[in-house]
């Protein structure tokens, strides 16, 4: 899971502004993709094009974008590294700007609010290969993901890898070495993980369940939203 960090300049904007974002890279033919875009720390989605070529091409298209004034001279200053055009949701905030690749570094030059149906309206030719994902995008339901994030990783207090799966589910993983053998069964492992979920007061918005491989343990959370005859939690695959 990356750990993106922020550079400290950014400016507030409204939604038209992202709008001319949108257009400028429609322009330049790049286009935003999806790869771990839920699992990348504190955002709940992460998007980003492939590396820019910054030319005096793509500087004249943003020099004189007024709804964008940090556009232009936040990629004059960084024009000779590895960046790509991002946008991101933390929450209900959508930002965007620059990525830096290696130093995994965001340039934000805007940000607003957002409601939970947004993703799924945008249109541009850049947004077509995510279009899927902004479809069934679901910012509520990962917001509460990602809120649990930090928790579910005390559930064993032993370490293990975590991952968000899609806008309903999380998982985390365990080696099974890690276990006593008379606990490691999916009876054991549900109770334990239906008593966390009573303590922290967590069972309100969730559900989980155990599945034990040869070698791992998995511990799979879900948003109560998919604990419905659509979802089911033995194969953890939609029917």
């Amino acid at each position: 899971m990356r750990r993106i960090k922020l550079y400290e300049s950014f400016e507030s904007s409204k939604k038209g502004s992202f709008d001319i974002f949108l257009e400028v890279i429609d322009e330049l033919n790049y286009k935003f993709h999806n790869q771990e875009y839920m699992n990348t720390g504190i955002y709940s989605y992460f998007f980003q094009t492939d590396l820019i070529n910054i030319d005096m091409k793509i500087l004249d298209l943003f020099e004189f974008k007024k709804s964008l004034p940090l556009a232009y001279p936040t990629m004059k200053s960084i024009k000779d590294k590895r960046i790509t055009f991002y946008f991101s949701v933390k929450e209900m905030i959508l930002e965007y700007g620059f990525f830096d690749t290696d130093k995994e570094l965001v340039y934000k030059i805007g940000e607003f609010d957002i409601n939970v149906n947004y993703l799924k309206s945008l249109k541009n030719r850049c947004v077509i290969s995510i279009k899927s994902s902004l479809n069934k995008s679901n910012i509520r339901y990962v917001f509460l993901l990602n809120k649990i994030k930090k928790e579910l990783l005390k559930i064993f207090n032993v370490e293990g890898k975590i991952k968000v799966l899609d806008e309903f589910r999380i998982k985390i993983s365990y080696d099974k070495k890690l276990f006593k053998d008379e606990d490691l069964t999916e009876d054991n492992m549900n109770n334990h993980i239906n008593n966390w979920l009573i303590d922290n007061k967590l069972y309100k918005n969730y559900i989980g369940h155990a599945v034990i491989t040869d070698d791992n343990l998995n511990i799979y959370i879900n948003t109560k939203y998919i604990a419905s005859k659509t979802f089911n939690t033995t194969t953890n695959n939609f029917n």
